[in-house]
């Protein structure tokens, strides 16, 4: 019987060691000769830039340029309120103006306002209905005049503001990611309407530094500087995370010479803050009411909305720096802060905090600062969505 032979275990290793050998001079050649190995070279700043990302000077780029992408909605919540709907929206191209200009719009007809680039002087918007903003930057750094007043008059100075709306119109002002600010900037928003429009602002920063005084063709010799204004009356005004800076009024909410009913109007996440010029008068709430048809309710939301003093000022109602007109509020503290809260005779429905109880404006910034810091809107703004 012829004995069963054992193949041996030197057989087999040769081939591996072999097929193993070939492989790894094949990774190394592979390596080591660049110009077999494909590869792709790939400059996004020299493609389409999308929105929300610009173009920026890089000296550690390989063309000195790189694409950097915005990141205004990081951490940012939702929104409250949802521009208005439209069946078909205008767009209307704006910016690069260093000269004022006014747009007339078409009665019954809705505009997407889109800002190219920031503006440098005052934009004003006749009629329309419906008006959209969504982003843009207002930067009033040159002191442009009306030649037609002389300097010691407010029409003088009447240019340096940053948007204004006027005619008798019915829908909604739609505001958000907007920057107003610059040297010369004086009221950011004036709603001369003298309608029914309501006006929602939101994602926005309202800056003003400057007072013009010495005047003479108005009571107070004063060109004050309002964030928001309601000039000729409107119907409500709905603000969220918007942060106002201002020398003198952060807030005029008055019903105009037409005495325009204002209706339920809603603070949500906002702050006003004084600028810093000191020794000039400085109230950042205003109530103002021709016919005691400020209808309201008026809601400073759930303890959200903040006032921070300038220079100078003091927490009360009375003398040349009060943080307050006289008999406008009453001052307290709670487990939130010190707060001043609005009288509820200054508006025929009320003010409140919507959640049952009495609304109230807190001392200081809110606790992680400003509601719409810098880096929040402008140009490149993205809109968090809504809620």
């Amino acid at each position: 019987m012829k004995k069963a032979v054992k193949p041996k275990k030197s057989t087999w290793k040769v081939p591996v060691l072999v097929i193993t050998g070939f492989g790894v001079i094949g990774l190394a050649a592979a390596l080591l000769t660049s110009a077999s190995t494909p590869f792709m070279s790939i400059e996004p700043e020299n493609g389409t830039i999308g929105s929300g990302a610009t173009v920026v000077t890089d000296s550690g780029a390989s063309s000195g340029k790189s694409v950097k992408f915005s990141g205004a909605t990081s951490g940012q919540p939702k929104l409250r309120w949802s521009p208005p709907a439209s069946s078909s929206w205008t767009t209307l191209k704006v910016g690069g103006n260093i000269t004022r200009k006014e747009y007339v719009l078409a009665a019954n007809t809705d505009y997407h306002i889109v800002f190219d680039s920031p503006a440098k002087a005052r934009l004003t918007f006749v009629g329309g209905r419906n008006i959209k903003i969504i982003g843009g930057e207002i930067n009033i750094a040159s002191p442009e005049s009306n030649t037609t007043y002389s300097s010691t008059q407010g029409n003088y100075y009447n240019y340096r503001n940053g948007l204004i709306f006027k005619g008798s119109n019915t829908g909604t002002i739609y505001i958000e990611g907007l920057h107003v600010h610059g040297q010369y900037a004086l009221d950011s928003i004036q709603a001369n309407e003298q309608s029914s429009r309501r006006f929602v602002i939101q994602n926005s920063r309202l800056e003003s530094n400057t007072i013009v005084s010495g005047l003479t063709d108005v009571a107070d010799k004063v060109y004050h500087t309002d964030g928001f204004q309601s000039w000729g009356g409107i119907e409500s005004l709905y603000m969220n995370n918007v942060t106002i800076i201002n020398p003198y009024q952060g807030g005029m909410f008055g019903d105009g010479a037409l005495k325009t009913p204002w209706k339920t109007s809603i603070y949500d996440r906002v702050n006003f803050r004084g600028d810093t010029k000191a020794g000039q008068q400085k109230k950042l709430i205003n109530f103002v009411t021709a016919s005691g048809n400020l209808q309201g309710p008026f809601t400073f939301q759930g303890n959200s909305v903040y006032y921070q003093l300038g220079p100078n000022w003091t927490w009360t109602d009375s003398g040349a720096t009060s943080g307050f007109y006289s008999n406008m509020v009453t001052f307290g503290s709670d487990s939130t802060g010190q707060y001043a809260e609005p009288l509820q005779s200054k508006v025929v429905n009320g003010i409140n905090n919507g959640n049952g109880g009495k609304g109230r404006i807190y001392k200081g910034l809110p606790p992680a600062g400003d509601y719409a810091p810098a880096s929040l809107p402008g140009m490149n703004y993205i809109s968090p969505g809504y809620n």
